[in-house]
């Protein structure tokens, strides 16, 4: 009698297997968790860039432009000693036509920063006006015992072209972050320095 062959197809069970959720668990993490710790935040920057570009405000938003007005500052009476918020706040968007004369005989010195390039713009605007420009672009800095000189980037040729051909002294201010007694007290530390700063501006 021959042997029988063993079956070998896998026998199923009949018990019901267990049902499965329909749905995701809730946990801590759940999208909706995370969406109210994101939304208000990124709320607040919207309502924030849109309050001082002016879109929230009853006022327009400020001028890209100055006004122009053919009347000085000392005939619209806003050189004296004690002068009122409201006073700054509605002529501060407004220049005199006249670019050219002084009012002033002693210098002027006007600093401008690489972060306001608007302050690049009136400086040029004003130059006949100011004796002296100051751009805020270098940082001496120490590490140890040797000194660097940074914020090359930050030199632009054809601004200082047009502020020189206009009259103005352009005098670049350099921000001194290292240890003071390290660059006044020690003579070598001078001289680096002022290799530093003389080899730039040349």
């Amino acid at each position: 009698m021959p042997p029988r062959r063993r079956d070998r197809r896998s026998h199923r069970d009949p018990s019901p297997s267990p049902s499965r959720p329909s749905g995701p668990r809730a946990s801590p993490s759940s999208p909706r968790l995370r969406l109210a710790f994101i939304v208000p935040p990124l709320l607040l920057l919207v309502l924030t860039v849109l309050h001082f570009t002016g879109l929230l405000s009853r006022s327009p938003p400020y001028p890209q432009t100055p006004g122009k007005t053919p009347l000085s500052v000392y005939d619209r009476g806003l050189v004296k000693r004690q002068v009122s918020a409201g006073e700054i706040l509605a002529e501060h968007a407004r220049v005199s036509e006249n670019r050219s004369r002084r009012h002033f005989p002693n210098p002027v010195l006007a600093y401008v920063t690489p972060w306001n390039s608007k302050g690049y713009d009136m400086a040029k605007l004003f130059s006949m006006k100011l004796t002296h420009v100051s751009p805020v672009w270098y940082d001496l800095k120490s590490d140890r015992n040797k000194l660097s000189l940074e914020g090359q980037h930050n030199y632009d040729a054809g601004w200082v072209s047009e502020l020189q051909n206009s009259g103005s002294l352009v005098v670049p201010r350099v921000v001194l972050e290292a240890f003071p007694g390290v660059v006044l007290l020690k003579k070598k530390s001078r001289d680096k320095t002022i290799e530093l700063i003389v080899s730039e501006c040349s």
